[in-house]
């Protein structure tokens, strides 16, 4: 066991995510940002099993894009018609205060329309 520590670099805004032992994502902070625009993280605990995900923010269905499935994927799921998983649901928390709602689908349609960038 130990610390890795790592660089991510991308012009979309990224979530960075560690999976538990009990199967959930923790969501992981970047320790340092520098003005190139790269983010460094430290995990802490890592082992061979440990899962660190790097994902595009807002991409709920995991293709690597904020487009309008992601948004229909936001809206059911403040309507409680979907039932989010806990990286998918960071990824959906567009608007970073902890809870899926209709705040968070505008923001996501807004990007997949070009007219917004999510922030890291």
């Amino acid at each position: 066991e130990g610390a890795n520590t790592f660089t991510v670099s991308s012009g979309n805004a990224c979530v960075v995510a560690v999976k538990n032992a009990d199967g959930n994502y923790t969501h992981i902070e970047a320790v340092e940002t520098s003005t190139d625009g790269t983010y460094n993280y430290t995990v802490e605990n890592v082992t061979a099993e440990t899962e660190i995900v790097v994902a595009v923010a807002g991409d709920i269905n995991g293709d690597g894009q904020v487009n309008a499935s992601d948004v229909t994927m936001a809206r059911a799921s403040c309507l409680g018609n979907v039932a989010l998983d806990d990286l998918s649901a960071m990824l959906a928390d567009a608007n970073d205060d902890g809870s899926i709602n209709a705040a968070d689908a505008t923001l996501l349609r807004a990007v997949s329309l070009g007219s917004y960038k999510l922030a890291w």
